[in-house]
């Protein structure tokens, strides 16, 4: 009888110590570091579908050979939108023109192109238009390296060069 008496607290006290080092369950992670958010995809989603909707809008106008389009969100001083702004969108358009056209013909194409994107998107708040071969380069490369998957976020800087030197006479 002692001797069952000892397996069953033997038992006992096994039972009791394996429960002991049972493995602590994993701490469930945050959401906002391990799930990606679904606003994000969105807004990458829609910016695609508006860059493609706004660089046929560029090629319909006559004189447009091809039309490069790079949409971001459009940011305050401290780079994040304004709540007056949220949803709105800064678009980049570089023109390649067919043919030769004289200046003032060339200056027509890009109004025309400007005010029928302004005209289509109410979400287009800022919308800059160039013909400067070099600065046309420059956002086919970030268009470019948008499509490939990297975030318009590495491109903050060279966005607001671009954006600068747009601005500058020809």
């Amino acid at each position: 009888m002692k001797k069952l008496i000892s397996v069953l607290m033997l038992s006992l006290l096994l039972m009791t110590m394996g429960a002991c080092h049972k493995k602590a369950d994993r701490p469930a992670e945050p959401l906002n570091q391990s799930q990606p958010d679904a606003n994000a995809d969105a807004n990458i989603s829609e910016r695609r579908v508006m860059t493609n909707r706004f660089s046929k809008l560029a090629e319909a106008v006559e004189g447009v050979e091809k039309a490069s389009v790079v949409v971001n969100g459009l940011p305050d001083e401290n780079g994040g939108a304004t709540a007056s702004d949220a949803g709105k969108v800064s678009v980049l358009i570089g023109l390649t023109l067919a043919g030769n056209p004289d200046e003032a013909q060339a200056s027509a194409i890009e109004k025309t192109v400007h005010d029928s994107v302004v005209n289509n998107e109410a979400r287009a708040a800022e919308v800059i238009v160039t013909r400067k071969p070099e600065l046309v380069q420059r956002i086919d490369k970030v268009a470019d390296s948008i499509v490939e998957g990297r975030a318009i976020a590495e491109f903050k800087e060279e966005v607001a060069k671009i954006k600068q030197a747009a601005s500058e006479k020809l």
